[in-house]
């Protein structure tokens, strides 16, 4: 897993949800899982076998996982990224995105805003991703 900037020129401008997904086996009986996500950049919602599990926006990415399959479960995260590396690319391609009616838009120094020199931000699922058994069952 790396960051999707790492791809080419239009995911590093990217802003926006992409989905990860992996079927795999259940790693060991027990009565609940540790899903640890790893390093995440920004936030993820975590689906396992098709139920929603958590929303998950700061560290640490962990939930716990129950109910897991024997074999052939299917995990599912969609991973949203902050907006700055679009601003970033809209204000360097000079697009008009600042259309607002009642406010001014500026910096901290109250000059026009501008993103085209800021550094692309990492985005997407970074890991690494483990599933561990939290309390084993006989």
């Amino acid at each position: 897993l790396e960051s999707w900037t790492k791809w080419n020129e239009r995911a590093r401008n990217f802003g926006g949800t992409a989905k990860y997904s992996i079927r795999f086996n259940r790693p060991a009986r027990a009565a609940a899982y540790l899903l640890d996500l790893g390093d995440v950049a920004e936030s993820a919602i975590v689906y396992l076998n098709g139920n929603k599990i958590a929303t998950l926006f700061a560290r640490p990415f962990k939930v716990e996982l129950k109910d897991l399959k024997i074999s052939d479960n299917l995990l599912e995260v969609h991973v949203t990224n902050l907006a700055a590396n679009r601003i970033r690319d809209l204000d360097r391609r000079n697009i008009r995105w600042r259309i607002f009616h009642d406010i001014n838009f500026v910096n901290l120094d109250y000059k026009n805003f501008d993103a085209s020199d800021w550094p692309v931000k990492e985005s997407g699922l970074l890991g690494p991703v483990t599933v561990q058994p939290m309390r084993r069952v006989n």
